[in-house]
């Protein structure tokens, strides 16, 4: 009699007891839960494509497009081939367009300032980067770049711009959207003091394009 009881006892209120203990442990912290599961789904900067220039992946980018009623294909930075077209063609000026706002479609966004991690890059001159911005938005060309390679679509006073494909075949961007990456730069990772050193402003970094390429500003010898 004593045993059926406790068995009858434990039946009918260890079931309320557990479920009273159980509503006194503190909840999860959602909002702990949440960030955590942010955290664990955002894309880890090891994933992002880590192509830059060296000298054995750097090659001479190809300009395509038309220059007045001239087409062209030439190959060197924006500044040489501004120099062959003059050449070529004296009585052509290169027109100071108007560049139409671009839309951000595949940037991956904030960009990598110098000093960039695993990379010994420094600054560049602002200003010098500014003049290659400029040709490349008033050119109006594409830039062809081979596959799994850099080029260096801009050099002038030790100031270069470049484009790195890392993809297994070959692209050709136009040059104002890849001069939007270099303004991009350029709005971001500028140091210095603009009152007092405009000219010795610097600026440098890296910038993806989810299309798997990159551009690049930094110093170089040229």
């Amino acid at each position: 009699m004593h045993h059926l009881s406790l068995t009858i006892f434990f039946a009918l209120f260890l079931p309320f007891t557990l479920v009273q203990f159980s509503s006194c442990l503190p909840l999860p912290d959602l909002t702990a839960l949440t960030v955590l599961s942010q955290v664990l789904s955002a894309p880890s900067e090891g994933i992002l494509p880590a192509l830059g220039p060296t000298s054995e992946n750097t090659v001479l980018a190809t300009f395509i497009g038309s220059y007045g009623d001239h087409d062209y294909n030439l190959n060197g930075t924006v500044q040489e081939v501004m120099a062959q077209l003059k050449e070529m063609h004296p009585g052509v000026e290169l027109e100071n367009g108007e560049v139409m706002g671009l839309v951000a479609r595949n940037k991956i966004k904030p960009p990598l300032c110098v000093p960039v991690a695993g990379q010994d890059w420094t600054a560049a001159f602002m200003s010098h980067i500014d003049a290659g911005i400029f040709y490349l938005n008033n050119l109006h060309t594409r830039l062809g770049i081979s596959a799994k390679s850099c080029s260096r679509i801009s050099c002038s006073y030790d100031s270069a711009i470049y484009l790195c494909n890392d993809n297994g075949y070959y692209i050709a961007p136009a040059s104002t959207y890849i001069a939007s990456y270099a303004q991009d730069l350029v709005n971001l990772c500028t140091t210095g003091s603009f009152d007092k050193f405009p000219d010795y402003r610097k600026t440098g970094g890296q910038e993806f394009d989810s299309d798997g390429y990159n551009v690049i500003v930094k110093q170089d010898s040229c």
